[in-house]
């Protein structure tokens, strides 16, 4: 885990993690629905631990993490975790990030939507949840690996 350990409550408003080394926790109960990216991260931004037991909306992208330069990122959606977006679900950049879904993640664009997209090098995704979007997973980069228990749903989305 990473260091001090911060509560994000409900909001209306988008959150953006500004400190690394840190962990970010959205409980359970806990509803952050924004008119933007509902969680951000922006490019240099390190270590840190995102943690979603509760619900995160964005019309665009819900959650998107880090940049070229950022390293050892993750973000965990708990099994009473919902990630719900147009777009994107979680978009993670950076090397050695990790994205494990125990909950559920949806990106509702009929042509393009994607449930996870991860760009960089020596990371990992791990679903053992429920993903619905055209698009389930995309990764590019280097020495990735993706790993799959839970249940994608994909293709066209429009019926």
């Amino acid at each position: 885990m990473a260091g001090k350990t911060i509560q994000i409550g409900n909001s209306d408003s988008p959150f953006t993690i500004t400190r690394s080394d840190r962990t970010y926790v959205l409980g359970k109960d806990n509803i952050l629905t924004t008119g933007a990216t509902g969680i951000e991260a922006a490019d240099g931004i390190d270590k840190i631990v995102l943690e979603i037991n509760g619900l995160v909306t964005g019309p665009n992208n819900a959650i998107v993490i880090g940049g070229a330069s950022s390293n050892g990122n993750h973000v965990v959606v708990g099994r009473s975790g919902i990630i719900d977006s147009v777009d994107i679900g979680i978009d993670i950049t950076g090397r050695r990030t990790e994205i494990r879904n125990a909950g559920s993640v949806y990106a509702s664009n009929e042509t393009n939507g994607i449930g996870i997209e991860s760009n960089g090098s020596d990371s990992r995704i791990i679903n053992s949840g429920f993903l619905r979007a055209t698009n389930g997973i995309v990764v590019s980069g280097d020495g990735n690996a993706v790993v799959n228990s839970g249940r994608i749903v994909c293709g066209d989305l429009s019926s």
